[in-house]
């Protein structure tokens, strides 16, 4: 402990009861006690504090980095929507295919632009 030797803890001990008296060591070891206790009570708050903030700041920057689109680690999370959206529904196709060209509702693409037109 603190780097002390079983010799050097056994001094410290023997100097306290030569100093403080048989009946004034009970109670001084019970305050050292609870002093040691709330140190410890407020170092323990402190750390969980510390790692609240630690992951609050990593959630913000993945936040504002999602946001600006500058994420380039994707979260596997996305993949099965990103593949989804990505390729066509079939039922979709066969409705867009079943059209005649000349037939084509007007907001449907026409096979020449691909894209719908712009109002």
């Amino acid at each position: 402990m603190f780097g002390m030797g079983l010799l050097e803890f056994g001094v410290i001990c023997i100097m306290a009861l030569l100093i403080l008296g048989p009946n004034e060591l009970p109670k001084a070891a019970s305050k050292l006690g609870l002093w040691v206790r709330k140190f410890r009570l407020m170092t323990s708050d402190l750390k969980h504090r510390i790692e609240q903030e630690e992951t609050i700041g990593r959630s913000l920057v993945e936040l504002s980095e999602a946001i600006q689109g500058n994420n380039s680690q994707e979260k596997p999370l996305f993949h099965p929507a990103k593949q989804t959206l990505a390729t066509p529904m079939p039922s979709v196709q066969k409705q867009t295919t079943s059209f005649p060209s000349e037939q084509a509702p007007s907001y449907a693409p026409t096979a020449e632009t691909k894209e719908p037109p712009h109002e």
